[in-house]
């Protein structure tokens, strides 16, 4: 470590909870493989700030290849330390996104839970973990920091707001579902909490597995899914299933009626209460009905109400004009849709990864904000593995099997790359440092032409291979996206990371068919110049060509791949799923000899 160095604070933060999956696997070898995402300690990530900056990010997965997994994210650490260009050893504090403690009195009458505490959450298994994979503890202090806490912090601290409302709510932190807190300049303060036991993220995730989806990783296909049903047949259903309570909460009595541990660990007793509501469960892979999609519907119109109601009592009560929101719900855009259309708060704020991903970000902002580092608004979250256009120039010329075009400046490559979307080319599109959290925000996506409802189709069936149901977004010009989008002028940036759900304008509507869902909505990601500049010149000079801004931008991936990290990973995801081209940096290439998937 050199001078300049150890004059500034290194922050480590982390998710995930090593082990948790195997361990349910073994404990219950006969479960539903299924139910064993009704677990904590998913979505393993790594994030590094340096005096409250950040330096790096990015989740484990991108590096094993296992969507979600929760194995200690060693690779991602070993990532922001060599990106920093340091060691474990000049850390200065490492942080962990959960802090689990355990009653003695529960330890001795529960001997279950004193050994699932012993083996997976105490915070001195963390340390141990750190010593055997990484090495050096850091100079200061290895911390555990409250999940929810973690959470508001991810969002707070990037938000810019000196004052606010932060509502965290996902599956479960330690104990709790939900927390509603309020921030200033002083820190954040609790005024509302909703325990694990009433969680609105577990009851979503169960009627998942219910509708044959894999619960904690498919909810946002239950999203898409609720908009071609009827929320008003099991309406009545849902709201007895999840009751209001005074100041915002709701009970949920269905998942409080577990009483042995396996009950309590897979919630079979609550799934069989889902049947008895609902009819026979859905299996994975089986047709699905009208029935189906009316479930989805209220479903996801309850928790959108209750979410809306818990944000009113929290504006009510505290005066505040702005609004973070994170934790795993916070991911249901079309929720976040209802709060910034209802005009509550002046500004809202999502942090793009929302996740438990996320919480690796808040914990290592967390301990940094300790410092008095002042609050800045993120810009783009792309803080994962950046390549060079020289170091991308030489992987395009190594590789075998395409014709490849150089392109010296970026209009000259978008004008080109434009021209073949417009003829109705798929393409993917790989350029600088990945994105940090679940969405392509234009450096690792897949791109097509966002006219036609016919290239949704194709997308989705022959090249994404996944549901014919499921939308896909679009991604367009900031200073046009209100002509084109419900968008209010002046507010184009709260929609810049995908995760607030908005509306097609109706004179767009049969011009926008691939990045329109079925009841005219739409998730779109508003690009500014200043923000990703080649993106930005793609959407203009598609405007140019096609006469729209906008392009259909989904994640560079394929069914049960993360989205793609790596440039040779890009190449092969290419060969895999017979798309169109390639584009890296300013490369352009075309396969030869193989038939796109048409």
């Amino acid at each position: 470590m050199d001078a300049r160095q150890a004059a500034v604070s290194y922050i480590l933060g982390y998710s995930g909870i090593h082990g948790s999956l195997r361990h349910l696997r073994d404990r219950y070898p006969d479960a539903d493989r299924r139910l064993l995402h009704l677990m904590q300690g998913l979505d393993s990530a790594a994030a590094l700030v340096r005096d409250g900056r950040i330096v790096a990010a990015a989740a484990e997965e991108r590096f094993t290849g296992e969507k979600g997994t929760g194995d200690f994210p060693v690779q991602a650490i070993e990532y922001c330390l060599r990106t920093a260009g340091i060691t474990a050893a000049d850390l200065d504090v490492v942080a962990h996104s959960f802090h689990y403690t355990l009653d003695p009195d529960i330890a001795e009458l529960d001997e279950d839970a004193a050994g699932q505490f012993a083996s997976l959450y105490r915070p001195e298994r963390q340390r141990e973990l750190w010593r055997t994979l990484v090495g050096p503890m850091p100079r200061r202090d290895f911390v555990a920091v409250p999940h929810h806490v973690a959470h508001a912090h991810s969002a707070l601290d990037l938000s810019g707001f000196d004052s606010a409302v932060v509502i965290v709510s996902d599956g479960m932190g330690e104990t709790e579902s939900m927390t509603v807190l309020r921030a200033d300049t002083d820190g954040l303060r609790p005024i509302l909490t909703v325990p694990a036991s009433h969680s609105l993220g577990v009851l979503y995730s169960l009627v998942t597995h219910h509708l044959g989806f894999l619960p904690a990783m498919d909810e946002y296909k239950v999203m898409g899914l609720a908009s071609f049903g009827d929320p008003d047949r099991f309406g009545d259903v849902f709201t007895d299933l999840v009751r209001l309570a005074p100041e915002g909460g709701y009970v949920i009595p269905l998942l409080t009626g577990e009483v042995d541990r396996r009950s309590q660990d897979l919630h079979e007793g609550a799934l069989a209460r889902l049947v008895d509501l609902f009819g026979p469960a859905r299996q994975p892979g089986e047709e699905l009905t009208q029935r189906h999609k009316d479930i989805a519907a209220g479903l996801q119109r309850r928790l959108e109400d209750l979410v809306l109601r818990t944000a009113e009592w929290a504006r009510s009560t505290t005066g505040e004009a702005r609004l973070c929101l994170a934790g795993g719900v916070a991911l249901n855009c079309t929720a976040n849709g209802r709060i910034v259309d209802s005009g509550l708060y002046d500004d809202v704020f999502v942090q793009p990864a929302a996740g438990d991903d996320g919480a690796a970000l808040g914990a290592a902002l967390a301990v940094s904000s300790r410092d008095g580092n002042p609050r800045v608004r993120m810009t783009m979250p792309y803080w994962g593995n950046a390549y060079r256009d020289e170091t991308l120039r030489e992987v395009a010329a190594s590789t075998e099997g395409f014709v490849v075009e150089e392109f010296t400046d970026d209009r000259a490559l978008a004008a080109r790359v434009a021209g073949e979307l417009a003829d109705g080319k798929i393409l993917a599109w790989f350029q600088g440092g990945m994105e940090f959290g679940p969405r392509a925000l234009g450096n690792r996506s897949i791109l097509a032409d966002p006219r036609s409802s016919e290239t949704r189709d194709l997308v989705n069936l022959r090249i994404k291979k996944r549901e014919d149901f499921r939308p896909f977004a679009p991604a367009a010009k900031a200073e046009s996206a209100a002509k084109f989008f419900e968008i209010k002028p002046g507010a184009e940036d709260q929609y810049a990371h995908m995760v607030v759900l908005t509306r097609t304008r109706p004179e767009h509507v049969a011009g926008l068919g691939a990045v329109t869902h079925v009841d005219g909505t739409t998730r779109v990601q508003t690009v500014r110049r200043e923000h990703n500049v080649r993106f930005w010149e793609l959407l203009d000079a598609l405007e140019e060509r096609i006469g729209v801004p906008v392009v259909l931008n989904t994640s560079f991936n394929v069914q049960g791949q993360p989205i793609v990290r790596t440039p040779q990973e890009a190449v092969a995801t290419v060969r895999d799923a017979r798309l169109d081209g390639l584009v890296l940096g300013r490369t352009y290439l075309r396969p030869v000899g193989v038939e796109a998937a048409r």
